[in-house]
């Protein structure tokens, strides 16, 4: 019997998957996701093994090594060790960061020294001292320290004795030595396993044998699954068989190694398999005529190549493209260049053209095409960004954080009443220019509103609640631009990134932070200020208030 017609149709229409997870700590997570096909299913499962970034070591200089095992051993068993940075997403590949070595954007420096007075002695994860201390062995000591430490760790109700042990490293006779120094660095599995993040990911489906994918003589054999539909007093111990039934709802299991928790392994995996899945839409579709037109006919080209790039001197780098300083014959400018054939990239030309005359959004002066992509002109900010500006000097006064705020909002309503929505609004994107006006760059994470905003953008701290969801554009910028007030106002962070297994998180979402923050000295600064951040960072955006302005 063939599928048919209408079978198509009814498969290309199932239009939306569910996720619902069903048991979750911080090592292990339970979840199905239901309305998608096999395939999908293999695919999250390979993402999460080797595309979900972690630490690992990757740079050894041995100094004194007089134990029993060679250097090249000791090195390899180093690399090995599962590090835990739950952070890690928001440091730099060393390939791309500006440093000429290492620096604590893009590393974490561990150090091992240790020489046995004793018989006998034994080296393990407990004695590397790390650079940073949210970076650390993820098992044994180290682990143990961490979660005494942190009262918002969510243990396994299955601890095993495997997490209260050290990882042994070598062990030394009497006077025997070992230093060294090591460096942690950002990778993922596809370059070595030693940045897998997961010890297995596993998935089943058809738990009570619908689809007969395997045969037992007797139906009793069939064991019985955890995910099954069938009651309890069911003598039948399967299904009635389906023959033209495919299997859409798939049960998955992932185990972390300790270096990242297991919700944000799966979070990220289902981050990455939809930018690899947005560059396939947009190579096979290529663009519409309507968009080919704006990008070659309205877009101002610059035809041509009287620049110099200065690489040494770059201004960053992220996900959809890298900013240097070029020199021209008419003064110093910005070029960012941009990965082909994106879809957002040709969002970012295409909200640059209709946007960039406001006058606190950075300027565009035109782009040029290149071999491997296209570059943006743009102006240079002689101050840099305020995120940088700030670390160094500081939070700002009242006066001058509302009139950041009020610059910023100007901006974003400039970009809403065109239909696009920032979703990266941070301080590193907030450019600071002579006579104090501040504008709003890097359009990389734009997206048109009436796309239905479902894929995260933006830094960990500074994209809301919602951001998992179907969400509205414009309320999410306006709580990514009241994070951006309070980062001015106390000069940091409330949070390190939005999720229930974060203290100060949590705390603001069962409404309880601003209760802590008047009490808290470091919050000081911005009490003045709690009534109208409570207004526009609201838990649900369909309370957040957005005000076009705020004054004090």
């Amino acid at each position: 019997m063939s599928l048919g017609r209408s079978g198509f149709e009814e498969k290309a229409n199932r239009s939306f998957i569910k996720v619902d997870r069903t048991e979750s700590d911080d090592e292990m997570v339970k979840f199905y996701i239901d309305g998608t096909h096999l395939g999908t299913a293999n695919a999250l499962r390979r993402v999460c093994i080797a595309e979900v970034p972690t630490l690992a070591i990757d740079w050894v200089q041995i100094e004194v090594n007089t134990t029993v095992l060679h250097d090249e051993f000791i090195a390899h068993r180093m690399g090995l060790i599962p590090l835990a940075c739950y952070s890690v997403i928001d440091m730099h590949y060393t390939r791309d960061c500006d440093c000429t070595s290492f620096c604590e954007r893009c590393a974490v420096e561990f150090a091992l020294n240790v020489k046995c007075h004793e018989e006998s002695r034994s080296v393990t994860t407990a004695d590397l001292v790390s650079s940073n201390s949210q970076v650390f062995p993820a098992c044994g000591t180290p682990l143990k320290n961490y979660r005494e430490r942190n009262s918002s760790f969510v243990r396994s109700e299955n601890d095993t004795e495997h997490d209260a042990q050290d990882v042994l490293i070598v062990k030394l006779r009497k006077h025997q030595e070992i230093r060294m120094k090591c460096y942690a660095k950002k990778g993922f599995a596809k370059e070595h396993a030693k940045w897998s993040p997961v010890s297995s990911v596993s998935f089943t489906y058809d738990p009570d044998n619908k689809f007969r994918h395997v045969v037992y003589p007797v139906p009793a054999d069939w064991p019985k699954s955890e995910y099954t539909e069938l009651a309890e007093s069911d003598k039948t111990c399967e299904m009635p068989h389906d023959p033209f039934g495919e299997p859409t709802k798939f049960f998955f299991k992932v185990e972390s190694t300790g270096a990242l928790k297991a919700r944000t392994i799966v979070e990220e995996a289902l981050q990455a398999l939809h930018k690899k899945l947005e560059t396939l839409e947009v190579l096979l579709s290529g663009m519409t005529t309507e968009e080919e037109e704006m990008a070659y006919n309205h877009f101002p080209w610059i035809d041509t190549d009287d620049y110099v790039i200065n690489y040494g001197d770059s201004f960053g780098k992220g996900s959809y493209g890298a900013v240097f300083s070029i020199s021209t014959p008419d003064g110093q400018f910005a070029m960012k260049k941009l990965q082909r054939r994106r879809r957002g990239g040709f969002l970012e030309r295409k909200s640059q053209q209709l946007c960039h005359k406001h006058p606190n959004i950075v300027k565009c002066y035109g782009g040029k095409e290149t071999w491997d992509g296209f570059s943006l002109f743009l102006e240079v900010a002689p101050f840099g960004d305020l995120h940088k500006y700030i670390v160094k000097n500081g939070p700002v006064c009242r006066q001058r954080a509302n009139f950041i705020y009020n610059c910023v909002m100007s901006a974003l309503h400039h970009m809403h009443e065109r239909g696009f929505s920032h979703r990266d609004v941070k301080p590193s994107n907030i450019l600071l220019f002579n006579k104090g006006i501040v504008k709003l760059a890097d359009f990389g994470c734009v997206r048109e509103m009436n796309d239905g905003l479902v894929e995260r953008g933006g830094a960990y701290g500074f994209f809301p609640p919602e951001t998992f969801r179907v969400s509205d554009g414009v309320k999410l910028d306006q709580w990514s631009a009241g994070m951006v007030l309070l980062f001015c106002l106390i000069g940091k962070k409330p949070w390190d990134w939005p999720a229930m297994d974060d203290a100060e998180y949590a705390a603001f979402q069962n409404g309880d932070l601003w209760k802590l923050i008047e009490i808290d000295h470091r919050w000081s600064r911005a009490a003045a200020d709690f009534r109208f951040l409570r207004q526009i960072m609201h838990q649900d955006p369909k309370k957040r208030r957005v005000p076009s302005c705020y004054t004090s």
